[in-house]
C-alpha cells in the first residue's frame, strides 16, 4: 500500500467531501441491511488500521531515531533528529504536544477493535448499528486521511 501519490489538496478534498457528505451517506445506510452495515463498519476499520500500519509517518521517524538512541526525549533542546523531520523548527504550531499525548490513540483504537467485535460476535448491537454506521464510517475514513497527510512530503 503507497500513499505516496496523496498529495495535500486531494487529502484535504477527501476530508472536506466526507463530512459534507456524511448526511447523504447515513440517508444511502438507513436503507441498507444489517449485514451489509456490519461489513461496511469492519471494512472501514480494516482500512483505518492499514493507513496506520503503512510506515513513514512523522511519528514513526521519531520512533525510530528515539529507539537507536539518535534523540533524547527527555532533553527536547539538547539536539535535533537525525533526519530533522521531528525537531522543534519542523514546522509552524501554536502548540507542539508532548509525545504522551498520542497515547489516546491506544484507547480510541480498542473501543473500535471492541465495537467490531461486538457487532460481529453478538447481536446486543443491532439496534445502535444503523446509526452509527455513517459516523463510523466517516471517522475512520478521516483517521486514514490523518494518517496519509501526516507525512514528511506534507512539510513544504
Amino acid at each position: 500500500m503507497s500513499l505516496r501519490n496523496l498529495s495535500p489538496p486531494l487529502v484535504t478534498l477527501a476530508g472536506v467531501a466526507t463530512m459534507a457528505g456524511l448526511p447523504a451517506l447515513d440517508a444511502i445506510l438507513s436503507t441498507t441491511s444489517l449485514a451489509a452495515l456490519k461489513f461496511i463498519n469492519t471494512a472501514a476499520f480494516a482500512l483505518n488500521v492499514g493507513a496506520v500500519s503503512v510506515p513513514g509517518r512523522l511519528d514513526g521517524q521519531q520512533d525510530d531515531e528515539m529507539r537507536k538512541g539518535e534523540i533524547n526525549p527527555s532533553k527536547p533542546n539538547a539536539n535535533e533528529t537525525a533526519s530533522g523531520v521531528y525537531g522543534r523548527n519542523r514546522c509552524r504550531t501554536l502548540v507542539d504536544p508532548s509525545g504522551w499525548a498520542f497515547a489516546i490513540w491506544g484507547p480510541i483504537y480498542l473501543g473500535e477493535t471492541a465495537f467490531i467485535a461486538t457487532q460481529l460476535l453478538s447481536s446486543h448491537a443491532d439496534a445502535v448499528i444503523p446509526g452509527m454506521t455513517a459516523p463510523f464510517v466517516a471517522a475512520n475514513l478521516m483517521q486514514s486521511l490523518w494518517c496519509a497527510s501526516f507525512r514528511p512530503s506534507y512539510l513544504g
